[in-house]
């Protein structure tokens, strides 16, 4: 019998949930619990749940994607100790024909956690077959050579008082490292694109991006607000520099991402080969 999460906070978390969505079918498909240590839903305990960060799964018929950041933020800011990654998604998503969001819908529905479910609307599988992980290794490969690219265009610029162009071309690199772990790791393609939600969600694979990216001084969190501000405030901005030091550590802090990601997924991709043949 597979273990359950129950947690204080889960009648409040599904509240804040309902009361911005209405009826809709919510599923935990993991948690983290500090920047080292990923957590299966299949064995939780007690004393390890005093803080988590929680990675749900939710359906519901309207469902606007960009809503997940509201929700997460409400819940954030009322349940002590809990933060919350949500994937929102409508029920007839799950008929896709990417193959990797149908294996990874597949599986959230039949290993996930259930917490509640909109009886109008029941999200199942609508196929009679099971099915199977896809080979990301093209997608990997382009994320590799477009986040190496955006790395080296920043460190080959000469031009002083550029900053924060530099720093937005790290912004665009580690979005790809991100979306290259999701996709291979769990077939999942996100609907939501914002850096800080996708370095959130790869951080339930590994917590590369939550040690490399750590946010415990004001400092510290200063500079991941400003990796994660999106290339499009370049428009906005009257000033385009901010300090060396900035730009180093994020700089580095991309590098040992990309070169991180590489070996993990290097090997995952091997793996998924070797089980395949």
């Amino acid at each position: 019998m597979k273990a359950t999460i129950e947690l204080p906070q889960t009648q409040l978390i599904l509240e804040i949930i309902t009361e911005t969505l209405g009826d809709c079918t919510v599923y935990v498909f993991g948690y983290k619990l500090n920047a080292v240590e990923i957590v299966s839903i299949a064995s939780p305990t007690d004393d390890l749940l005093a803080r988590a960060h929680l990675y749900l799964l939710v359906f519901v018929v309207n469902a606007d994607p960009l809503t997940a950041g509201i929700i997460s933020n409400q819940i954030h800011e009322s349940c002590t100790g809990i933060a919350v990654t949500i994937l929102l998604h409508r029920p007839t998503d799950i008929a896709t024909k990417l193959l990797g969001q149908q294996w990874f819908f597949y599986k959230i529905l039949r290993e996930g956690q259930r917490l509640c479910l909109d009886k109008k609307n029941v999200p199942y599988w609508p196929h009679d077959w099971v099915p199977k992980r896809e080979d990301s290794t093209n997608y990997w490969l382009k994320c590799e050579a477009v986040a190496n690219f955006y790395i080296s265009a920043a460190a080959d610029s000469a031009q002083f008082d550029l900053e924060l162009v530099k720093i937005s071309l790290l912004h665009q690199a580690a979005e790809q490292i991100a979306l290259a772990i999701i996709r291979v790791f769990l077939g999942y393609t996100p609907n939501v694109f914002g850096l800080s939600y996708l370095l959130n969600l790869s951080a339930y694979i590994t917590p590369l991006a939550t040690q490399l990216f750590p946010k415990a001084t004001a400092g510290q969190e200063r500079r991941y607000k400003m990796l994660c501000s999106p290339p499009t405030m370049l428009r906005h901005w009257c000033e385009l520099h901010a300090s060396e030091e900035d730009f180093t550590v994020l700089m580095q802090g991309c590098t040992e991402f990309l070169d991180g990601a590489r070996g993990l997924i290097s090997a995952e991709l091997k793996k998924l080969e070797t089980n395949q043949k």
